[in-house]
């Protein structure tokens, strides 16, 4: 029988980043924020603007916008889910 163990290196790495990121003062950058809310809107022309960020990141961003809303709650949580995903799904 192969059974995967635990790891619990990867599990205490996940829990100090969740609480690091939850306890530390969030400040959502213009140029993430505004491209997304653009983008959830329909508002963007990649011709004409440049943008510091992905295009993925930017309308992964933006599907957020337009399922949840437009708020700080959901740029903290979209900050905190990716990296936390990467971390568990990462060996």
């Amino acid at each position: 029988m192969n059974r995967r163990r635990v790891d619990l290196f990867a599990l205490g790495a996940l829990f100090a980043q969740l609480v690091l990121a939850l306890s530390l003062r969030t400040i959502a950058w213009p140029e993430v924020t505004t491209p997304g809310y653009l983008v959830a809107r329909g508002l963007v022309l990649y011709r004409d603007i440049k943008f510091v960020h992905t295009p993925g990141l930017m309308e992964t961003l933006a599907a957020c916008f337009a399922l949840f809303g437009v708020s700080t709650p959901v740029v903290r949580l979209f900050a905190v889910v990716w990296p936390m995903i990467a971390h568990a799904v990462c060996d």
